[in-house]
């Protein structure tokens, strides 16, 4: 016997309220609300629909006798893709007046294509990278892979459900076929998601166990389908007190989700069973009347339960939108959210209930109902994506071809490009004893100035250390000067593998001068003790030290500062307000300062003052762009810092040795 608030023809409203929760996590975590887990409301929501296909499946076979799969699918796709299609097209004209066109308006293009076509899942992993990747922020259609990992279960699940209840109508030895059927595929998906995030890899492992694959996604869908299936078999006889205790630990653990779970979980994985478990239990109270269901199926809940699927849709593109407009105001995202509450709501009551409730009663009218739906969007999509890469964007000027990335210009900058990465000599070959772990997983190969000359002057960090490198390399006619980085990495000798590039420096003999120079600012972890005991190191082998503070690192995009179009020319894109940086920067500074009061050999080469004033910092001087990117000098901010330090720091001058010819370079 089936409970009936189970088989009841009416929707269970606390199921509504449980899509409440689940948007409103989502939505507070992309508006940077502190709720680090709320991410989680996604598999919330794999859950839900789980549970409620099935026991619509079940409904229509019951009734009918049958399940009709072109209504099933009509159905889907009337209630899901008209609202998508007007969200993609009103983002591919959104992203055409605000994104740069250096890759980012590519990747919104390609992401709108692939969301229509129910694949943006395998699109995003490819082109945008991990969910919490810096590239994420900026692709404003990243929030429909969930609904393309949700159409992909839409598609394949009724199919297998369907063989399953056909073979149990003809075996009856196998009339367990549909809970051994989907069984199978919990476990399976289960066990993709566990080798996932224990770090099993092989070729095409992105796809198959990442974050965003279907793979690894469909047991949730399928827990949901089992007690949807189990509800139709037994009648549950529970304790008033029972019921609401499992309520109340399904409550609990969405809540614990929240602050439990984080970026820096493996997921999905084993703390993915934390918010499924949590759904479960709330959809397994809800068949019988506690106060926690009673809440979830309060009139407030059940309203932003019917509006979650709009809400979802318009919220993530308004929020990209918005800070990429103002990068630095903490309340872009969280103005943004509910602002996008308009248009979801227009588009809900207007678009949505009005084309799911229409009756198309021929083949002649499904196919108009398609072809509209789908061809706008795509073509708009299309149209973007061709216009950026071939007509908006300033086209090569050279034969040299190098992959475009994230709004960077510096591939755009070919005399920094070439010079770097083209005619210079890699540190390994022979004229220096240093780098014998070159060939390192986690170690970029090094440049230097001179061939078959033993290095003088070594800059050594990230990939900082590179734009430092151009600058000083023109200037030092008579110098072999030299760079070394560690990817990702701060220069600190910290006994990893990486350390050991850091010994070799200290014992080359031939290297006279050190210059630390790194992205200071990612690296928190950086410990006073730690830099100092580096820097000892080098001052052990009487070598002259130098650190930097770093340059100024803009969350805007240098290419909109050297090619500002439509609404981007009415922000500032190349400079923004000195409290941005201070405040940001407030923990390395003093950081070093105590450093350098432990070193006293080590002096600080002060580079950031050359970028800022007292009032702004900026990444243009007498209108020439100096960065390439957020972060890094392209060949003219080079060339500019070099010039700088070398006129002012005569500290600096005097340990490159007095006698160095300095080479004009302008």
């Amino acid at each position: 016997m089936i409970p009936s608030r189970v088989t009841a023809t009416n929707r269970r409203l606390d199921i509504q309220g449980l899509r409440a929760i689940a948007v409103i996590m989502v939505v507070a975590f992309h508006a940077r609300l502190p709720v680090p887990g709320g991410f989680v409301g996604v598999d919330v929501f794999f859950v839900i629909s789980g549970f409620v296909i099935t026991a619509m499946l079940h409904r229509e076979r019951i009734n009918t006798g049958r399940i009709r799969f072109g209504q099933f699918y009509l159905k889907r796709f009337k209630r899901l893709t008209p609202a998508l299609a007007l969200v993609v097209t009103v983002t591919m004209i959104a992203s055409a007046i605000i994104l740069s066109r250096m890759g980012h308006q590519q990747i919104a293009a390609q992401t709108g294509v692939d969301a229509m076509l129910l694949v943006a899942n395998f699109v995003i992993s490819r082109t945008t990278g991990g969910y919490f990747d810096p590239a994420a922020e900026t692709n404003p259609l990243l929030n429909t892979w969930s609904l393309s990992v949700e159409e992909q279960f839409y598609l394949v699940f009724p199919a297998v459900i369907a063989f399953g209840w056909y073979v149990a109508q003809r075996k009856a030895r196998l009339r367990n076929a549909p809970f051994g059927l989907i069984s199978g595929i919990a476990i399976l998906s289960f066990g993709l998601a566990l080798a996932g995030s224990f770090g099993w890899t092989f070729r095409g492992a992105g796809t198959l166990l990442g974050f965003y694959s279907p793979f690894t996604r469909a047991w949730e869908f399928a827990v949901g389908a089992l007690l949807a299936l189990a509800l139709t078999k037994v009648t549950l006889s529970l304790s008033s007190r029972f019921i609401l205790m499992m309520a109340v630990v399904g409550i609990g653990m969405l809540a614990a989700s929240l602050w439990l779970i984080t970026e820096a979980t493996i997921f999905p994985g084993l703390w993915t069973l934390l918010p499924v478990t949590g759904t479960l239990l709330l959809l397994l109270a809800g068949t019988h009347q506690n106060p926690v269901s009673g809440a979830l199926s309060s009139r407030p809940m059940v309203k932003i339960g019917d509006w979650s699927y709009s809400i979802y849709l318009w919220h993530w593109p308004f929020i990209v939108f918005a800070i990429y407009l103002w990068p630095i105001s903490p309340y872009a995202a969280i103005i943004a959210a509910v602002v996008s509450l308009a248009p979801a709501l227009a588009s809900y009551y207007w678009m949505e209930q009005s084309i799911r409730q229409s009756v198309t009663r021929n083949r002649i009218q499904v196919t108009q109902l398609i072809t509209i739906v789908m061809i706008p969007p795509l073509l708009l999509a299309a149209l973007l994506g061709v216009a950026a890469k071939f007509y908006w964007q300033p086209q090569y000027e050279s034969g040299v071809k190098t992959g475009l990335y994230d709004g960077d210009v510096r591939e755009l900058d070919y005399e920094f490009w070439n010079y770097s990465r083209g005619p210079f000599y890699p540190c390994d070959d022979g004229a220096s004893n240093v780098l014998v772990y070159i060939d390192g997983p986690d170690i970029e190969p090094c440049a230097q100035s001179k061939p078959d000359a033993p290095i003088d002057i070594a800059i050594v960090g990230d990939s900082h250390a590179a734009h430092l490198f151009y600058g000083l390399a023109k200037a030092l006619a008579d110098k072999n000067v030299g760079y070394f980085t560690l990817v990702g990495k701060p220069p600190i000798d910290d006994g990893t593998v990486d350390s050991r590039i850091l010994e070799q420096l200290a014992q080359d003999p031939s290297i006279k001068t050190v210059i630390f120079n790194a992205n200071w600012l990612v690296y928190p972890e950086v410990t006073e003790s730690e830099l100092t005991q580096t820097l000892l190191m080098f001052e052990a082998s009487g070598k002259r030290i130098f650190i930097t503070d770093g340059i100024p690192q803009f969350p805007i995009s240098a290419f909109d500062c050297k090619y500002p179009h439509f609404f981007i020319a009415l922000n500032n894109r190349c400079g923004l307000d000195i409290n941005f940086f201070t405040s940001n920067y407030a923990t390395y500074f003093p950081l070093i300062e105590k450093v350098l009061n432990r070193v006293p050999n080590a002096h600080l080469l002060s580079t950031f003052k050359y970028f800022c004033t007292a009032k702004s910092c900026d990444m243009t001087r007498n209108g020439e762009l100096l960065y390439g990117d957020g972060g890094h000098l392209n060949h003219q901010g080079s060339v500019y810092l070099a010039e700088q330090l070398l006129k002012d720091d005569a500290e600096f001058k005097k340990g490159l040795n007095s006698k160095s010819t300095i080479r004009s370079i302008r």
